[in-house]
């Protein structure tokens, strides 16, 4: 293995000396001093210590050269802005002054271990030319839909269904995310470094930025309320998608209820739209408002809508077929109301098969689950979305009538 090079870009020439000797014995790197050969040409790991946000602009001029494998900064640890504005610009690693030499080794570890444990070794999923994986974007006709508990164990239920090759689930939505919270994932990473590193996307850069459940389901975090993600996030977004369809056999959206270009761009990338509303005359009109929207702003992206009714409920006052007439389209799925379930699996941080695996909800996602999971191959991946929509029509007779069967899927029990 080639010895990574670190250029270390420190105030002070001895300290940079001491720390080329914390290095030097160590086979996986070689320290590139001020004025050695190479040091204008930075590559590989770069050091660089930093004293103000002024500082922030060098940082982002050396996340930009492609030969720049990773950037540590080192800085004042109670300068929270300073430490933004530096994560925001590239770097990979903030480590507080004063340093410690043990923090500064455990950070070179973490450093190897991204960048030289091979694809097999760490588990992750490889691109398989030819398999092209699914996405499907979900996202609430409003806010507080259902639409988080769907997608979290749609992706759990997904992972389980192909040892090699797994789900990924992406959390778009905005202004924070909250899968983490629903599957007590702790993350480092968000997607909002694939818009601010939109020249170094790649699969192996994505994966980096992904954390694993127990499940097996693969996680990208949203970015934090306060994080910028940068002016070209809808053309990064969409390739950001590409690449994950490239690795996973279904890649799961939980997204923005808010029709802005960046989730545009997810769903112009998904192959089918699950748009989820609820029998409320509230929830069922701004569903509407957003098909209208659809409509006018990306016909395409409308053509992929397919309808959920979650909580769902006969008691509810207005039926399925009347939600299809004010919604001028049929529904694909209707999803039977279960708080209980569902508020007991947020509560625990677990999927629902851990919460209550013998619940009707689990064992119909499971089914939902592998519905999408089914094998698809390149030729007919561009159609994704048609065939979607013809296979709900061609297993769907009329709705509407007190009393009769809705020959729709029905998945008992989902509430959150």
């Amino acid at each position: 293995m080639n010895a990574v090079p670190i250029h270390f870009r420190l105030h002070h020439t001895e300290a940079a000396s001491s720390f080329a000797k914390l290095v030097k014995d160590d086979m996986r790197f070689s320290a590139v001093l001020p004025g050695s050969a190479g040091a204008d040409k930075p590559s590989g790991l770069i050091v660089v210590e930093v004293g103000g946000t002024q500082d922030v602009a060098v940082i982002a001029v050396l996340a930009a050269n492609p030969s720049v494998h990773e950037i540590f900064v080192i800085g004042p640890a109670q300068n929270a802005d300073l430490i933004l504005g530096c994560m925001r610009a590239g770097a990979t690693e903030y480590l507080p002054l004063p340093l410690k030499v043990g923090e500064f080794r455990a950070a070179l570890d973490r450093f190897a271990t991204r960048n030289t444990r091979s694809a097999s070794e760490r588990g992750i999923a490889q691109p398989q030319p030819g398999r092209p994986g699914r996405i499907i974007h979900i996202l609430g006709g409003k806010q507080g839909t259902g639409v988080t508990t769907l997608a979290v164990n749609l992706g759990v239920e997904a992972s389980l269904l192909d040892d090699t090759r797994p789900a990924a689930l992406v959390d778009m939505r905005q202004p924070q995310g909250e899968v983490p919270l629903f599957l007590d994932v702790h993350y480092t990473h968000t997607w909002a470094a694939a818009t601010h590193n939109a020249h170094r996307l790649d699969d192996a850069f994505m994966q980096s930025l992904m954390v694993r459940h127990a499940s097996g389901l693969d996680i990208l975090a949203a970015p934090d309320r306060s994080e910028d993600t940068g002016a070209a996030a809808p053309q990064a977004v969409g390739t950001m998608l590409a690449i994950l369809r490239t690795l996973y056999s279904t890649v799961f959206v939980d997204g923005s209820p808010f029709v802005d270009e960046i989730s545009l761009a997810a769903m112009r990338e998904a192959d089918a739209v699950l748009l989820v509303s609820e029998l409320s005359l509230p929830c069922l009109a701004n569903t509407r408002r957003l098909l209208e929207t659809l409509d006018s702003v990306d016909p395409e992206v409308a053509d992929k809508v397919q309808l959920v009714i979650n909580r769902y409920t006969p008691k509810a006052g207005v039926s399925i077929g009347e939600a299809e007439e004010l919604l001028g389209r049929p529904v694909a799925w209707k999803v039977d109301d279960d708080y209980l379930a569902a508020v007991n699996s947020i509560n625990q941080g677990t999927p629902l098969r851990d919460a209550a695996p013998k619940s009707p909800l689990t064992r119909n996602i499971a089914k939902l689950a592998a519905t999408f999971g089914r094998p698809v191959s390149a030729k007919n991946q561009k159609s994704q979305a048609g065939l979607l929509g013809k296979l709900f029509r061609s297993s769907r007779t009329e709705s509407g009538a007190e009393g009769e069967e809705t020959p729709m899927h029905v998945l008992q029990g989902a509430g959150g």
